[in-house]
């Protein structure tokens, strides 16, 4: 048994907060990715045959010694995901990586899940350094590392993995937010979105100069008036029966305004309703959708908003 090693984590990939625009450069597309898929044709004589039927023949041998089918040293890893407030971190996706020993630009991954109590395992691995990473939810707001740690044979290592708050939410712990403050924050948001135009798609999301606002963590009240556009605070029932009358349309949703250590962290969404569909209309596409995450911070009784990152499909 190999002796329990404390490691520090983060998570989260940060974006200069000068660079709030650019959305296709990071966050879902660049998930996104598509292999090339490539077909070919190529005609070969009788005798290229016979040689290529050699060659398999001679290949399926190597492969079939015993040195081949034998399996290769395994250890296990095992352990548990710790937040930065001493909590275990359920749900978060654990993931083990080493370089290809059979290839020089090539990288071997295997993931775990942890548990309601944090706990993840690893019961076989090939012996080897790996490099780990953890994406709980919320990685944004987490400080990115991404230490090693060494499995050998017939053994079990054990890991604590640590993880930190950003710079912005390292300070002492928020306790509650009031309606002023709430207010305070959405307003900023809001403002950020609309009138400075930095959510993606705001063409879309303006159309006829009104932004629907649903009510999703929005209280009556919290919802401010903006400048040069009507802002109509809507529940979510009535946003899909207003789209079921007009067709799709783009609507901001608050999906998150929680106290994150010294901060509250902000996500705001801008999506599609899905209305009326026709066979003159086709299907949706539902292109454009996006967010902006923001961390917020108090300074001389004043809410301080910073981006963080965002996402556009």
């Amino acid at each position: 048994m190999v002796g329990l090693q404390t490691l520090d984590l983060a998570i989260g990939v940060r974006v200069p907060a000068s660079q709030p625009n650019r959305f296709k450069t990071y966050g879902r597309q660049k998930n996104l990715s598509r292999p090339f898929l490539c077909a070919y044709r190529q005609s070969v004589s009788r005798f290229s045959m016979k040689v290529l039927t050699v060659i398999g023949i001679l290949l399926a041998a190597w492969l079939a010694t015993p040195q081949q089918v034998l399996p290769g040293k395994q250890g296990a890893l095992s352990g548990s995901v710790v937040g930065p407030e001493s909590n275990a971190a359920a749900g978060a996706m654990v993931m083990a990586s080493r370089p290809d020993p059979d290839s020089s630009f090539q990288t071997r991954t295997y993931t775990a899940k942890s548990d309601n109590k944090g706990h993840f395992d690893f019961p076989s691995l090939p012996v080897g350094t790996y490099q780990l990473e953890v994406f709980p939810e919320d990685k944004w707001l987490f400080k990115q590392t991404v230490p090693s740690v060494q499995v050998r044979d017939s053994s079990n290592t054990t890991v604590e993995l640590r993880f930190q708050f950003i710079e912005e939410c390292e300070g002492d712990a928020l306790n509650s937010l009031t309606k002023a403050d709430r207010a305070e924050i959405i307003r900023f948001m809001l403002d950020e979105a609309i009138t400075q135009k930095k959510i993606p798609s705001y063409p879309q999301l303006t159309v006829k100069k009104r932004v629907i606002l649903s009510t999703d963590n929005v209280a009556a009240g919290e919802s401010p008036t903006l400048p040069g556009v009507q802002l109509l605070l809507l529940s979510p029932a009535q946003i899909q029966d207003r789209a079921n009358h007009e067709g799709d349309l783009m609507y901001l949703m608050f999906q998150k305004i929680e106290l994150r250590g010294s901060c509250v962290a902000v996500t705001l969404l801008n999506v599609w309703a899905d209305g009326t569909s026709t066979i003159e209309t086709g299907p949706k596409t539902f292109m454009g959708e996006g967010c902006i995450q923001y961390v917020f911070t108090k300074r001389n009784g004043v809410w301080k908003g910073e981006f963080i990152t965002g996402w556009i499909t």
